[in-house]
């Protein structure tokens, strides 16, 4: 089932009618009356996929200023228990973000990438048939995807 809001093809949770990102827009699970927490709350309640990507990056730059503050090497032994216990959040941050990104299609498996310039190169192959030495222009397509690698 497709999520229902207008223009959004993305497939909908189970057992719900919207997609992840709209249906975080569609609870409200608290009455909140702090005027801070409430905002707060408004704020974190439209989270999407990308604001996940923003905290791996915050996360990263947290633990990159943490170890950069360290300007004896005991002040770097005392900074290790911190990086390490965030480096293990980062990782399954990480690991979620990857994932959350493939249910939705945002991201390829290799072995899908592989597939997609398999069939580019044959479509390119076909149309170019008819021109003299086309298998040379193909030879030169492909040199130039792998080096992009």
């Amino acid at each position: 089932m497709r999520c229902q809001i207008v223009n959004c093809n993305q497939t909908a949770v189970n057992g719900g009618s919207y997609c992840r990102r709209h249906s975080r827009e569609q609870i409200v699970a608290y009455r909140i009356t702090d005027p801070a927490l409430k905002d707060s709350v408004s704020h974190h309640n439209g989270a999407v996929l990308t604001d996940l990507s923003q905290q791996v990056v915050l996360l990263r730059s947290l633990i990159e200023r943490r170890l950069n503050m360290a300007s004896s090497e005991c002040e770097q032994i005392a900074a290790y228990n911190f990086v390490a216990n965030q480096l293990a959040t980062l990782t399954k941050m990480t690991e979620t973000l990857v994932k959350l990104q493939r249910e939705a299609g945002d991201l390829l498996d290799r072995a899908e990438v592989d597939m997609f310039v398999d069939k580019v190169i044959s479509a390119v192959s076909e149309e170019l048939k008819d021109i003299p030495n086309f298998e040379d222009i193909v030879d030169r397509i492909v040199s130039r995807i792998q080096e992009q690698e």
